[in-house]
């Protein structure tokens, strides 16, 4: 589907515009599937992306803080979307 054999591929293809933007349209639904797909997996070990990134700082006694009730989901959600993408 994204990669077609030389064979299937004809050596000098005319497209239209529209024919062109179906395609990047395509191209670019098949990568948000797949970052999304990584942010879910990214969120699945979120709790360890996060104990790793505390890591540096936490031999010195910092912690990370909790200041509002939604802080460390919206957070979680960060550090899954950052390490998704």
């Amino acid at each position: 589907f994204l990669f077609p054999d030389k064979e299937e591929m004809p050596n000098e293809v005319y497209m239209s515009i529209w024919d062109h933007v179906e395609e990047l349209r395509e191209r670019v639904a098949i990568a948000s599937i797949g970052m999304l797909m990584l942010v879910l997996i990214c969120f699945v070990y979120a709790k360890d992306l996060v104990l790793l990134l505390q890591e540096p700082v936490a031999e010195k006694g910092v912690r990370f803080l909790q200041l509002t009730p939604g802080e460390y989901f919206f957070t979680t959600v960060k550090v899954a979307g950052y390490s998704g993408i």
